[in-house]
């Protein structure tokens, strides 16, 4: 099968900050896992339940790790943002005389508080960090609103695979009210549905990079040539 020289993008541009470029060397490992799935040279011999259980499992897996990739993806890209432009991060939070004193230089000190910043945002939910981050830096990481929803959706749906064995619970039906999918459901992909989701976690995090880019002038390099992951369930 022909494959398209350039990664699947929502967005113009031949550049990526390094953030991104791990981001996609990500995406590169999970897409050959999944393509060896399709072409069914990882489905073993036996009855069709061995099959299905493998195939629920593995695309579970890629997926989760694809959103982890995501994720670390913005936090990398919020260093860089903060590190060009510090000012940004001006907040009302105190500091400890302490903790200041132990640093040798303003230049270990700026990289310790970026650092901690940034720690802090992690543990917030997208749509509370996609919120500060459009107050304080006029940015938000959702080019629509149908791409924030599903956006929210896919790491909710990491966290139930997590955290909960995959079960649909009461937080996720009132998070996704228009999910389909009842209370103790497992969630569940096949692999077209997966290799859809990975698109779509593709676009997004590719879109943002450019949008991102382009607002602060962070540094880039140019994107590496990657599959096209749309052209991959024709394998």
């Amino acid at each position: 099968m022909a494959i398209d020289s350039t990664l699947k993008t929502a967005g113009a541009g031949g550049a990526e900050t390094a953030p991104c470029k791990a981001f996609g060397d990500d995406v590169v490992e999970i897409v050959a896992l999944l393509r060896a799935v399709g072409a069914k040279s990882l489905l073993f011999e036996g009855i069709e339940s061995e099959r299905a259980a493998v195939g629920r499992l593995l695309f579970e897996m890629c997926l989760v790790r694809a959103v982890d990739s995501a994720l670390a993806y913005m936090t990398a890209v919020l260093q860089l943002v903060y590190h060009q432009y510090p000012g940004a991060m001006k907040s009302k939070e105190k500091v400890d005389v302490d903790y200041v004193l132990q640093f040798n230089s303003a230049k270990d000190l700026l990289h310790a508080l970026i650092e901690r910043k940034v720690h802090g945002l992690a543990y917030r939910n997208l749509t509370d960090l996609d919120e500060y981050l459009s107050n304080t830096l006029t940015l938000s990481l959702f080019a629509s609103e149908e791409q924030r929803a599903r956006a929210v959706r896919l790491v909710d749906v990491r966290n139930l695979v997590v955290h909960n064995r995959g079960l649909v619970n009461r937080i996720f039906k009132e998070r996704n009210p228009k999910s389909d999918d009842a209370v103790g459901d497992r969630i569940s992909y096949n692999y077209s549905a997966a290799l859809e989701e990975l698109s779509f976690t593709v676009d997004w995090i590719m879109d943002l990079d450019l949008r991102l880019s382009e607002k602060f002038k962070v540094p880039t390099q140019p994107r590496v040539p990657r599959a096209n992951i749309a052209l991959l369930s024709n394998a």
